[in-house]
């Protein structure tokens, strides 16, 4: 089931909206969240929101501790908009770090467990389903104009278009991990006290 339906369903209104702007770090995310998604008007304030930093926050090089506080901010920011928001912190990956386990994503994750923010590594979901292909070779890839002669594996680049951005085969595997993720939590019966 996909969020429209879900929420068409519940007698909902979707209304998605899209507010990443390219190569920007948490940093900019926490100064941009209040007008970005309307926090000061109750009326447009979003019950679901997604925020993903992570590769970002590495390529401008913020410490831990900044990129802790930064994504702290926005969490912040959300949860006094609306108490009841659900957020959801993605983590994504990139061809040089596929280990999938770094600075920035640890500081995220101390944020999200802090405030018992859901996490779903759709980076980790990627590196997973393309070592489990049958045609996978290698981690190693090389890109048109790189200077290095690596084992070229066909199959990373059917999933990545370039060392940090997927492919639509690779934004497929982030969708699917995200909705086995939303679709589980949905199926959990609301406790009383939340009703």
């Amino acid at each position: 089931m996909d969020l429209k339906e879900k929420y068409a369903r519940e007698g909902l209104t979707f209304k998605k909206l899209q507010k990443g702007i390219s190569g920007t770090g948490s940093n900019y995310g926490a100064y941009r969240i209040d007008a970005e998604f309307s926090l000061n008007d109750p009326s447009k304030v979003p019950d679901l929101a997604f925020i993903e930093f992570s590769i970002n926050d590495n390529h401008q090089g913020f410490s831990a501790a900044n990129s802790r506080k930064y994504m702290e901010t926005i969490a912040r920011k959300l949860y006094k908009a609306n108490p009841n928001m659900d957020v959801v912190f993605l983590y994504t990956t990139q061809i040089s770090r596929l280990d999938n386990i770094d600075t920035w994503i640890t500081a995220h994750k101390a944020v999200a467990d802090r405030y018992g923010i859901t996490q779903i590594n759709v980076g980790k979901a990627l590196i997973d389903h393309i070592r489990a292909h049958e045609d996978y070779v290698s981690d190693e890839v090389t890109f048109a104009g790189s200077e290095t002669n690596k084992n070229y594996s066909d199959l990373w680049l059917t999933y990545m278009s370039d060392y940090v951005h997927p492919s639509d085969n690779g934004y497929q595997v982030y969708s699917d991990a995200i909705m086995e993720v939303l679709n589980s939590e949905w199926s959990k019966e609301v406790p009383e006290s939340q009703t």
